[in-house]
């Protein structure tokens, strides 16, 4: 499996790939972005990057979006990012392919932007996600370490 950074063309297989995960809750939310993925990440800012894991026939196991903003703190401007619409498939060698690619895009990312920190929301009704990303089975994984943040409730 290999990443790549995608591009426009790539709207269409990132609207059906995350058609198959829905938002779990109280009920369960289907995202459809059916005219282009991207919209809402321009809407927040121009510096946006999706990320896909494919294997050889080019089918889509994984994607994650970093947003990258301007943030005022004492009356600094800093450059500050949301990791973002973190998909992975639920299969074993997605999910170690997925890890083994992560944390050297978040520290790509970092060190190009000079990002002073990297926000990420994550489902805690979602059991797959908090496996996914939360809780790694090996320690040793090169895998981003989450600090509870804040939790809050989301309306919709």
């Amino acid at each position: 499996m290999k990443l790549k950074i995608a591009d426009h063309s790539d709207s269409k297989s990132l609207v059906e790939f995350f058609k198959e995960f829905p938002v779990k809750g109280m009920i369960d939310l289907k995202i459809d972005r059916h005219q282009d993925f991207f919209a809402t990440y321009q809407a927040q800012s121009d510096l946006y990057r999706t990320y896909m894991l494919q294997d050889e026939q080019a089918q889509l196991h994984g994607a994650a979006s970093i947003i990258v903003r301007d943030a005022f703190q004492d009356g600094k401007v800093l450059q500050i990012a949301s990791a973002t619409d973190l998909r992975v498939r639920t299969n074993r060698k997605a999910i170690l392919q997925w890890s083994q690619h992560f944390l050297p895009v978040i520290e790509k990312e970092a060190r190009e932007h000079n990002l002073s920190c990297m926000f990420s929301t994550i489902n805690l009704s979602d059991p797959t996600a908090l496996n996914a990303f939360v809780r790694p089975r090996n320690m040793k994984r090169a895998m981003p370490r989450y600090f509870l943040y804040r939790k809050f409730r989301m309306v919709s």
